[in-house]
């Protein structure tokens, strides 16, 4: 990761408070006894990737140099609600679907909220997932009767309602309604992000 120059930060963060007025906060200095002291956490409410610490560390030291600043991250780690998806080769290198989700249960329990989605290609592998009791249970590019299977299996097994199904793969649009009609909790599909096609352009002078 590319280190940024302190003198240059600084620089830009004087220009953007002298710009902001930053020192003229009358709401502040009029309502805030000047004696105050609070602890003031910064939490995300979505997730995301934190970059620029460095800069929010010297915005809050140029406005009060006595303001005490303490990162509980490093740049570039992702905060906030996430995602583990565990795929294919994950379950291989775990030892298997339980013990996967057994494993990023106990990483999670560090103090993160994540989601646990176990990817599966047929009944028996959905079966165990839903039994290993992960959030979601990813039916990778099923078939109708099998996910339709795999629906009864979920409501056949006690406790598993909350371990939605969701079909993956690449759902032409016009199935949806057929997909929504087996009973699975989401429909996903890839082709957004890999497959969408670019806007062809062209530029063509006309004589004037």
């Amino acid at each position: 990761m590319t280190m940024l120059d302190p003198a240059m930060v600084r620089r830009a963060v004087e220009a953007t408070l002298t710009e902001d007025a930053a020192a003229d906060g009358i709401t502040t200095r009029w309502s805030v006894p000047e004696e105050g002291r609070a602890t003031a956490p910064v939490f995300t409410r979505k997730p995301g990737v934190v970059t620029g610490l460095p800069v929010a560390v010297e915005v809050f030291t140029a406005i009060d140099p006595e303001v005490e600043t303490t990162p509980q991250i490093s740049d570039g780690t992702r905060v906030g609600t996430g995602d583990v998806l565990l795929k294919e080769n994950h379950l291989i290198a775990a030892g298997g679907i339980s013990a996967a989700v057994r494993s990023a249960r106990a990483a999670a329990a560090e103090g993160r909220t994540v989601s646990v989605e176990i990817e599966v290609r047929d009944l028996a592998e959905a079966e165990k997932a839903l039994r290993a009791r992960g959030d979601w249970t990813m039916l990778d590019n099923m078939p109708l009767d099998g996910i339709e299977a795999a629906v009864r299996l979920r409501d056949s097994l006690p406790g598993a309602r909350e371990t939605g199904p969701e079909r993956s793969g690449t759902p032409a649009p016009r199935r949806l309604r057929e997909l929504a009609g087996t009973g699975i909790n989401a429909a996903s599909a890839g082709a957004p992000t890999h497959s969408a096609p670019a806007l062809d352009l062209s530029t063509r002078l006309e004589a004037g």
